[in-house]
């Protein structure tokens, strides 16, 4: 399939006439600068306009779009980049936090609470210090309650750095 040709020359004279040339558009036959031709060339200017606004529009819209996927990439970044500090740091106060519990549970482990409770070990000294803290709410047990600030007190707790 061609595409239809349009084709504008200038005007020659014969006889001292202007002959008007014919305007070729697709399946139509168009005599230039008559009526029809001028009316023609106004909607296709209008289409055009139309389409320049259009294409003026969506190019404002993709520089708008082009903008925001800019932005949430860096936001992306600097998530990644948080998220990623804030695992290191998790990391560093979960090897903390092992450390503590390993020396309290050793510290605590020959003093025992109740005839339940043996004495703390790594596995049990969080429900340990639960008990011991319900003991010094309800103010049961002075004797083991002040054995265990004691033992508590003496702890080096400086080599547990973070």
């Amino acid at each position: 399939v061609s595409e239809p040709k349009v084709a504008i020359s200038s005007i020659p004279y014969v006889n001292g006439k202007v002959e008007s040339k014919v305007l070729r558009q697709g399946d139509y036959d168009i005599p230039i600068f008559t009526e029809d031709f001028l009316d023609h060339n106004k909607v296709v200017d209008s289409e055009l306009r139309t389409l320049r606004k259009s294409n003026i529009d969506y190019e404002q819209q993709n520089s708008v779009l082009e903008k925001h996927v800019e932005n949430m990439e860096n936001g992306i970044l600097k998530l990644d980049s948080e998220t990623s500090n804030l695992e290191s740091r998790n990391a560093v106060l979960e090897s903390y936090l092992l450390k503590l519990r390993t020396t309290l549970a050793n510290a605590l482990q020959g003093l025992p609470l109740s005839s339940d409770c043996a004495g703390a070990t790594v596995d049990n000294i969080d429900q340990y210090l639960e008990n011991l803290h319900q003991m010094a709410d309800s103010s049961t047990q002075g004797h083991t309650l002040n054995k265990a600030k004691d033992i508590i007190r003496k702890l080096d707790l400086q080599n547990l750095t973070l």
